[in-house]
């Protein structure tokens, strides 16, 4: 037996709303996010000092652009997270 693709996306919206499962998706993540990007801050601050920037110290900082630049296009500027992300990938970079 088939099942419509129209049919499909209403079960699978109806799933999403009524449950509360995409709030509790989106919580889940944003914590998951704020956890991982933690650990990075605590292994930037553990890097051993260097005269020039690390590789290490190098990947924490494109990985803070890329997600202002993510932040930044996908909100179209409207959520601030982009500056401090920047702002961490400056100072990752530069040292």
């Amino acid at each position: 037996m088939a099942v419509s693709s129209a049919r499909l996306a209403a079960a699978v919206l109806t799933v999403l709303v009524a449950t509360g499962f995409t709030k509790d998706t989106l919580r889940l993540a944003w914590h998951i996010t704020s956890v991982a990007f933690l650990g990075l801050a605590v292994a930037l601050c553990l890097l051993p000092p260097t005269p020039g920037p690390s590789a290490p110290a190098r990947a924490i900082a494109v990985t803070f652009a890329a997600s202002g630049v993510v932040a930044f296009v996908g909100s179209r500027g409207r959520h601030l997270s982009w500056i401090a992300f920047f702002a961490v990938a400056a100072l990752a970079w530069w040292g």
